[in-house]
């Protein structure tokens, strides 16, 4: 009886593993600032939410095509697209997807972005470069610049970075941040619209 009873409670465990949070994959201070993140996507105003679906709808094209799909986040400030790629990346982790690459294109991190990111939760190391870890499974996160491709699905994340494009993309998503200037709230602005942006992702994909 005690060895049925030990492998019932075996199987339970295993399904209940199975059907855990996916977010609690990510260190927990980072998943708490996720989680807190979904909890305020309302504030979002519908135009807002319209302009940030724009990545949605060409990561479906991408995947209705059974094209591999890599974001290419554009930014000329140093901060914009490196705290939007590490917060992206997680929020998709949260939501169990793995398979979207993100790059950033435009200028290298600067000095203001490992603070930020620190304070999320994420692992922060400068060593050689700035990354970002998640968890202990997957990869630390990198930032250095990368040319653009006109394969990839292109979120301008500022004025004016049409120009760093590999050639014209009348369907790049133009999402207008202002140049930034590392504060937290431009950092919290970002990363709830990431949030925002994974969770219509993750809506398809389901």
């Amino acid at each position: 009886m005690k060895k049925l009873n030990f492998i019932l409670l075996a199987c339970l465990l295993v399904v209940s593993s199975a059907f855990a949070p996916a977010d609690q994959t990510l260190y927990p201070e980072l998943a708490q600032t996720i989680k807190q993140l979904k909890k305020n996507m309302t504030s979002i105003s519908y135009n807002r939410q319209e302009e940030l679906t724009g990545v949605q709808q060409m990561v479906i094209l991408a995947r209705q095509q059974k094209k591999p799909v890599v974001i290419e986040l554009l930014s000329s400030d140093g901060f914009t697209a490196p705290v939007a790629k590490a917060v992206f990346k997680a929020a998709l982790l949260s939501y169990g997807i793995s398979d979207i690459e993100v790059k950033t294109v435009g200028s290298a991190a600067s000095e203001t972005v490992a603070p930020v990111l620190s304070k999320m939760g994420f692992k922060v190391s400068t060593d050689n470069g700035l990354t970002a870890k998640v968890n202990e499974q997957v990869p630390p996160l990198t930032f250095s610049a990368s040319p653009s491709s006109s394969q990839a699905v292109h979120a301008l994340l500022q004025e004016g970075t049409e120009s760093l494009l590999a050639g014209p993309d009348k369907y790049a998503v133009k999402l207008k941040y202002p140049v930034a200037t590392g504060s937290d709230e431009q950092a919290r602005k970002i990363a709830l619209e990431m949030t925002f942006i994974a969770m219509k992702i993750k809506d398809y994909t389901n």
